[in-house]
């Protein structure tokens, strides 16, 4: 029998369940996308941990790394493999000294790589030693050289032995803006350049024997020898801290989209949910006549509803994993230089499946408690009985949706908070707008009387159809305030990632300039340079926190420090006293954003540092801003002369220029001085837009899904909203208004309200936007999107004309026919 009545309803209500259908296969979509792309990168981290990173352990530092201490010793005694590396920069020459080119130079030893190759051009074999060198093509091309022939850094020459295709840890090397070159580094050793005039990473590197892995205790001891030694430390089962560095705006981004979308989906299901429950009021109230029982017909939709949920999920889930594999990978491959291996669609599409059947099957709990309240007597009347008494229960039956999502999300993102609170805002968000819309319309109501008719018809309308206003009205703007809240932070995302850079930065950089060549830089660059001293060092703690302990790597990492008595172009203070006095001694000033994701920073807080193999502290006497978008060099921390000045220093410089001059400096220091990096800021542009290009894809890409859902729950409150007007289009015809006044009081009803809602909402996501952009994000620009104004404005006439043709085929409906649905 329910398989009879399952079959006989499904095929009645088939294109009523379309909207549910589609607004889970979109959002499992989504979904299904998400899912792919994490778990593809996950996986990948996982199995290639080694490689990237290059060891099974890496440690790092600006010191040289002591490797006859007792705990390497040991690791070597059980068979272990140890090698060291060098990383600097600096300017080759070809042997003409015609032309230069600065590179980023990796020093290794013989053992280099332990895991994975070096992929070479025309497969060459990697050999390193003999004063041979590889290289990118790039490094070539810039000086006019082939593979076989030689090259000057400083005196010494080299030859060129192969070019570079890939290194198996180049993702953990990072974002370079010269050319790679790997030497021996034994032969970097024995070159003139001086080492101690360039700023040098020392890396090594622990490969486990195939005999004996490294145990917990060896591991242990090593982290804890790099921890006193202040000393980065990286396992390979935690994966490059790196692979996505300057990304994770991006994937809180995509948490708060995935919520939007589900939310949104959630409100689809239940308003498509409610117009179903009044189109087969009197087909339920049959069925009971005729000795069904409620539960017998909560059978019946649910076994319809589950299909419907199983199937969208699955599918849309798929679809989203093969869009992940053929599009968003090989993006993503593109980005790290890495091949990403795919993932495995089935487990997401049963995944998606089993979602979208719970998903649906909540979200119709209401609907289920619903059929409670129709009983046979529907057949001569369309009111449902009701009783203040359920106004609890219906409640209590929305409750399992918000939790549901809150878990999907957390299984997806992984971050507890950021599901909390996505969730937890948007509940927040509908009751704001359901609160905004009743007092709005309250108030409005009040003060009919001075309107037009027109305007007048509407607010009675509206205030007469009551709850139903509110929902329909709270809907919307939730819909939208997703979709503007979506585009705002998108755009803020792109506008922040963008500014970092300006187009207006200095012609040219000169880094790793030493004190000596100081005097003899500025006459080379001329009168346009300026010079900002450069010491690193380590964060160790503020007042009694422990920054070493932090599992955020850009705070556990090296800094680039200064010291000066002077606030530069671009630097403001936002609490405290300066430190230009030259009597305020041990003072540091601390960049806001900076101090805030430290844990905050206060006035008089005592920082302590690790600087050289030295600790000192000092106290921070300021609190500054500083405009990261004009091209000069900001510090997180910025020291009063006394504290940083007896320091071995490097400097950091700029010089402005047409092409022809900053060719000339190029040329002039890396003749005189090889370990002078310069860089044009043309070649920053190009790499920073190239990256920037890959990510304005994925967010744009990611955004669509929840975009779509929000513009087609606009469409469907829209069109449901006017089918259900059915009795007063009824009324109207009676009392003998014409059918252009009705069509056109039903088209202003709605133009009205699209209106004030995109108006209400745009405020609200921007607003919203702005408080992401300081709390979650950190950032410090904020720009409104134009692209809501254009979706305003797109949606306003397509919900006109969409509302004008549904109004049109309903009045002019036969007045037996709207009085036979009455």
């Amino acid at each position: 029998m329910i398989i009879y009545f399952v079959k006989t309803i499904f095929i009645r209500s088939y294109k009523y369940l379309l909207l549910t259908f589609f607004s889970l296969l979109i959002g499992a979509f989504l979904f299904g996308t998400i899912v792919s792309l994490t778990s593809s990168l996950s996986s990948y981290v996982k199995e290639q941990g080694k490689s990237i990173i290059g060891g099974d352990i890496v440690l790092n530092s600006a010191r040289p790394i002591d490797t006859t201490d007792p705990i390497f010793l040991d690791l070597v005694n059980k068979g272990h493999t140890l090698s060291s590396e060098l990383s600097l920069q600096a300017v080759f020459r070809n042997p003409a000294g015609t032309s230069s080119v600065a590179a980023s130079i990796r020093a290794v030893e013989p053992a280099y790589p332990l895991y994975g190759k070096i992929l070479l051009k025309d497969g060459a074999t990697f050999k390193i030693g003999n004063n041979q060198l590889y290289a990118e093509q790039v490094f070539l091309d810039k000086l006019n050289i082939s593979v076989g022939q030689k090259v000057n850094l400083g005196s010494t020459t080299y030859t060129v032995a192969g070019v570079i295709l890939k290194e198996p840890d180049g993702v953990s090397v990072g974002i370079s803006f010269t050319p790679k070159v790997i030497l021996a580094k034994a032969d970097i050793l024995l070159s003139t350049i001086d080492l101690s005039k360039s700023r040098v990473s020392n890396k090594v590197f622990i490969k486990q024997s195939t005999e004996n892995n490294l145990t917990e205790n060896d591991i242990s001891q090593v982290s804890t020898f790099a921890k006193s030694n202040k000393i980065r430390f990286d396992d390979a089962k935690d994966g490059p801290n790196n692979l996505v560095s300057g990304l994770s705006s991006v994937k809180d981004f995509t948490g708060i989209v995935i919520a939007i979308a589900l939310f949104l989906v959630a409100i689809n299901i239940g308003a498509n949910l409610t117009y179903i429950l009044s189109k087969f009021k009197k087909t339920i109230a049959l069925l009971k006549t005729f000795g069904a029982t409620t539960r017998q017909i909560q059978s019946v939709y649910s076994l319809i509803l589950g299909g419907v949920g199983l199937v969208a999920g699955a599918a849309g889930a798929s679809l989203g994993a093969w869009f992940s594999n053929l599009l968003l990978l090989p993006t993503f491959s593109k980005y790290v230089s890495e091949v990403i291996p795919v993932s495995n669609v089935v487990p997401i599409l049963i995944l998606g499946g089993i979602s979208g059947l719970i998903l649906i099957i909540i979200s119709s709990v209401p609907f289920f408690n619903s059929l409670n309240l129709i009983s046979p007597k529907e057949l001569l009347l369309s009111i449902s009985t009701r009783s203040s008494s359920t106004t609890l229960k219906r409640i209590v039956s929305y409750t399992p949706l918000p939790l549901f999502l809150a878990l999907l999300l957390y299984i997806i993102s992984g971050n507890i908070m950021l599901s909390v609170y996505s969730v937890f805002t948007l509940l927040l968000l509908f009751l704001i707008f359901s609160a905004i819309t009743f007092v709005l319309i309250s108030y409005l109501y009040t003060i009919r009387k001075r309107f037009s008719f027109m305007f007048s018809s509407i607010l009675s309308f509206m205030k007469w159809r009551g709850l139903e206003t509110v929902i329909t009205s709270a809907s919307i703007m939730t819909a939208l305030a997703g979709v503007f809240i979506v585009s705002a932070v998108e755009q803020n995302i792109l506008f922040n990632l963008q500014s970092n850079i300006s187009k207006s930065a200095p012609a040219l950089y000169l880094v790793d300039i030493s004190s000596s060549q100081l005097s003899t830089v500025k006459k080379i660059a001329g009168p346009t340079f300026t010079e900002y001293p450069v010491i690193r060092g380590r964060l160790l703690g503020v007042n009694d926190r422990d920054m070493t302990n932090s599992t955020d790597g850009d705070i556990s990492r090296e800094f680039n420090m200064t010291y000066r008595s002077t606030l530069i172009e671009g630097e403001t203070i936002v609490s405290g006293i300066w430190h230009g006095d030259k009597k305020t001694l041990n003072a540091a000033s601390i960049d806001k954003s900076f101090g805030d994701r430290i844990g905050g920073v206060t006035i008089g807080d005592t920082i302590t540092l690790f600087i050289q193999g030295i600790t000192i502290t000092a106290n921070v006497a300021s609190i500054h801003e500083a405009n990261r978008s004009n091209g000069t060099p900001f510090f997180y921390m910025v020291f009063s002369p006394d504290v940083l000045s007896t320091f071995p220093a490097s400097y950091f410089g700029t010089a402005e220029g047409n092409d022809v001059e900053v060719t000339r400096i190029e040329s002039s220091i890396g003749e005189k001085y090889p370990n002078i990096i310069p860089i044009r800021t043309s070649k920053i542009l190009d790499t920073v837009n190239q990256i920037l290009t890959n990510v304005i894809l994925l967010v744009k890409i990611i955004g669509i899904p929840s975009i779509v859902l929000g513009l087609m729950l606009v469409l469907v409150m829209t069109g449901q909203s006017l089918f259900e007007r059915k009795s007063d289009v009824l009324v109207l015809r009676v009392f003998g208004l014409e059918q252009k006044r009705i069509t056109f009081i039903f088209v202003a009803e709605v133009g009205a309200l699209i209106l004030v809602t995109t108006f209400i909402s745009y405020f609200i996501a921007h607003l919203i936007a702005y408080l992401l952009n300081i709390f979650l994000f950190s950032f410090t620009l904020f720009a409104f999107a134009v692209m809501p104004l254009y979706i305003s404005t797109g949606l306003l006439f397509v919900t006109i004309a969409f509302s004008f043709f549904i109004t049109l085929s309903i009045i002019k409906s036969p007045l037996k026919k709207l009085l036979s649905e009455k």
